[in-house]
């Protein structure tokens, strides 16, 4: 599952960029935007495009494994 870091997020911040959400393969289903255009994580499969194309340093999504909520992809990664 993806997580949002809202304290990093551009989108959560107030600046617009939903790079997330827009590359998602399962947009509206697993992304979706609320009223302000920020990035929801709903029914995500944990397929990990979105922390390919976030653009903050560390980045501001990270994946958990299902099963143990257990972070495969730690929030320092630089990719």
């Amino acid at each position: 599952l993806a997580h949002i870091v809202k304290e990093t997020c551009l989108s959560w911040q107030g600046d617009i960029c939903n790079l997330c959400f827009k590359r998602c393969p399962l947009k509206d289903k697993a992304i979706t935007l609320d009223d302000d255009l920020r990035p929801v994580i709903e029914d995500c499969v944990g397929c990990g495009v979105c922390l390919y194309v976030c653009p903050t340093k560390p980045k501001s999504i990270y994946i958990t494994d299902k099963q143990s909520d257990e972070s495969r992809y730690p929030i320092k990664i630089e990719l």
